[in-house]
């Protein structure tokens, strides 16, 4: 049987990439492990796994990324689109620059990323794009609006991909976990300790007086 290539994008060390990474290698697939900062990738080599450079903002980035795996394993038939970034704040005074670095990588990254394959699959008979999502793309979570917000927005287009690829054999799933420790910090922590922090001055979290 042929051994599948999977392409993980996110793959810091010790964060859900990583370790879908690792479960794919331990099942004789070949994985081509990805992020920004291949050194934050780990020891990988040692599991069979190969390191990419891959910036899923850069549209540069991915193009040469893909040419490099497919120049080296000759297609891909697994695309995991991991990569994301939080963004923690109120609604009412989140920083835009913020909010437009979340979309950009969590949405928009995740559809050039499938961009860049589904040609390839379709081309190769088939394959499929894996994108993880999150819980609290359903569910509103305080201080967690924008990245609720990007998850939902992944979850809604890839409904909408699976139908337009589906006849060139090429399947879209969404993972959607729920919130559990990874690298960087979960974003409950991250909640968590911006709500305990006493010298906010959010508009969204200061009380009103009671009557």
């Amino acid at each position: 049987m042929n051994q599948k290539v999977v392409v993980v994008t996110g793959c810091t060390e010790g964060g859900i990439g990583y370790h879908l990474a690792k479960e794919f290698a331990q099942n004789n697939c070949r994985v081509f492990a990805t992020a920004r900062r291949v050194e934050a990738i780990g020891d990988v080599e040692a599991l069979g796994m190969e390191k990419v450079h891959l910036d899923v903002a850069n549209k540069e980035s991915i193009q040469t990324a893909i040419e490099q795996i497919v120049e080296k394993a000759g297609r891909i038939d697994i695309l995991v689109n991991n990569a994301a970034i939080h963004s923690v704040g109120a609604i009412a005074d989140v920083d835009l620059g913020q909010v437009r670095r979340a979309i950009e990588t969590n949405v928009i990254g995740v559809l050039a990323m499938s961009q860049a394959v589904i040609p390839l699959m379709a081309a190769q008979g088939g394959g499929k794009i894996v994108n993880i999502g999150s819980i609290v793309g359903y569910l509103p979570l305080p201080w967690a609006g924008i990245y609720s917000m990007t998850k939902a927005a992944l979850s809604s287009f890839s409904d909408t991909m699976r139908i337009e690829v589906k006849p060139f054999n090429i399947d879209v799933i969404v993972v959607t976990p729920d919130v559990i420790p990874s690298h960087p910090r979960p974003l409950l922590s991250s909640i968590s300790q911006e709500q305990s922090n006493p010298t906010s001055t959010s508009p969204a979290r200061r009380r009103r007086p009671s009557h």
